[in-house]
């Protein structure tokens, strides 16, 4: 590969990490939580207009003076049901303008997102990915910095006494802040399990995360961290290492230690223990004797029969102003109903297109597929069970790694 080569692709990858790291930061985490969730959602759709700006800035250049991009190859069966997905957006806004003279962009953004960021990375991306070990070091090191500083945020605005609002929970009579730090879990734990770190990194990195998980009293976040490991044992249970057990057994104990100075200070400054409170929230994500927790289930539970209700009777989907009873589409559970609700049936061809894909590269046992897979686990679960998620990009992350599933990554 030639040093220009090396310097577009530079280029290109650092545009589709910056995009996720300015949505996706500390400071955004905070002002969600202090802002009570009002006014965020707005301020990403601005950015993701800017980048998609910027990104078709760079696909113009590209055409310009590299006339490669129209010789690119394309499966066609994709190349249809792209055009498929693009007539059925376009009909849509079309319908949209004649009946309602506007289009709710809430609604809309996030397919737009999908849509710009997959005609960008088949562009702009080759069979095969080659990254660098020192920029896989640099993701690795802003991750857990970024973790970090969601966790000293969120200490600072509990012994501040500042509320989350929603994003707070009652636990035995005790009412406390949730971190919603829904992106970086993930990233953590996949570091975590398939990374080369050394023994101080692992410790560092292991209490920074096990931290940041104690903070988020999510429900739905717990299921989504452990079914990607229980998955990932059933299907590709790799050799017990006695060796490696061990070595982890020295790195529970060593942040067990940590964890339990950290609880003991807190417990005798602020009279409440955050691993008590802890286990008894996760504790009620596998029991129903908690009230809060039967109250939140039946609610989405209840919401599944209403959608697939209106699923039924408009199949040519209900426009990105619908609204199911009295309130908007985008503000329910089951991300994975909006789409199929906005546009209609056709989106159930996209749904059969990514089942194929997995069931595809699922033998392949190899370490690629199994770090894709644990993020396509991690997101599928928290776009069915968190409402509210149009107003994150998780969908165009998510969308990345079926994508990632028919490239070649090599780490140099």
């Amino acid at each position: 590969m030639s040093i220009l080569n090396i310097k577009k692709s530079f280029i290109y990858g650092s545009y589709i990490i910056l995009f996720f790291l300015v949505q996706n930061n500390f400071l955004l985490t905070n002002k969600l939580a202090n802002d009570l969730g009002l006014g965020v959602g707005a301020f990403r759709a601005k950015i993701l207009l800017l980048f998609i700006a910027i990104g078709f800035i760079l696909l113009f250049v590209k055409t310009i003076f590299n006339f490669e991009i129209v010789k690119q190859s394309i499966n066609k069966y994709s190349l249809y049901l792209y055009i498929l997905i693009l007539l059925a957006v376009f009909f849509r806004i079309i319908i949209d303008l004649l009946i309602n003279t506007n289009i709710d962009f809430i609604g809309i953004s996030p397919i737009a997102e999908c849509i710009f960021f997959i005609l960008f990375f088949h562009f702009f991306t080759k069979e095969q990915i080659i990254l660098n070990r020192w920029l896989i070091n640099i993701l690795f090191f802003l991750v857990f910095f970024n973790s970090f500083l969601e966790i000293i945020f969120y200490f600072k605005d509990t012994i501040s006494g500042i509320g989350y609002g929603p994003f707070r929970t009652n636990i035995a009579g005790f009412t406390i802040n949730r971190n919603p730090s829904f992106f970086y879990p993930i990233f953590c734990l996949v570091i975590l399990k398939f990374g080369n770190l050394n023994f101080s990194l692992k410790i560092i990195y292991s209490t920074i995360f096990i931290i940041l998980v104690l903070t988020l009293f999510y429900r739905t976040l717990y299921l989504a961290l452990l079914f990607p490991i229980i998955t990932d044992w059933l299907f590709f249970n790799t050799k017990i290492d006695l060796r490696k057990i061990l070595k982890y057994i020295i790195i529970f104990c060593v942040i067990l230690f940590f964890i339990l100075a950290f609880d003991s200070y807190f417990k005798l400054n602020y009279n409440f223990s955050f691993l008590e409170i802890f286990s008894g929230r996760f504790n009620t994500t596998f029991t129903s004797n908690d009230i809060e927790a039967t109250t939140s289930r039946d609610q989405r539970i209840g919401q599944i029969p209403e959608m697939l209700f209106a699923i039924v009777l408009n199949p040519l989907g209900l426009g990105f102003n619908g609204l199911l009873g009295d309130g908007e589409i985008y503000n329910y559970a089951y991300y994975f109903l909006h789409p199929i609700l906005y546009l209609g049936w056709v989106i159930v061809i996209v749904y059969v297109y990514l089942l194929l894909l997995i069931i595809k590269n699922f033998n392949k046992h190899s370490t690629q597929f199994r770090i894709i897979f644990h993020f396509i686990i991690y997101f599928t679960t928290i776009l069915i069970l968190f409402p509210y998620m149009t107003y994150f990009t998780f969908t165009s992350i998510f969308l990345l790694c079926f994508q990632l599933l028919n490239k070649n990554i090599i780490i140099k």
